[in-house]
């Protein structure tokens, strides 16, 4: 898992996202194959988990890779 921030279309905030793609060529391949990337949020819930998430990739307006 490679660590993104992930600025989607319609939010003031970027949201910092581990997604199964080594780097940035790959993630841009996959958005462009598939209508959803799911990976895991950074930050955690109430519960002390680090939530599942589905990105429409079509929000995507930015994606930095950070680790």
């Amino acid at each position: 898992m490679t660590l993104y921030l992930i600025q989607l279309q319609g939010q003031r905030e970027p949201i910092h996202v581990e997604l199964d793609c080594p780097n940035v060529d790959h993630l841009a391949e996959l958005a462009a194959q598939s209508r959803f990337l799911i990976g895991n949020l950074v930050s955690v819930d109430e519960q002390g988990c680090n939530p599942r998430v589905m990105i429409a990739a079509g929000r995507i307006s930015c994606a930095i890779e950070v680790s």
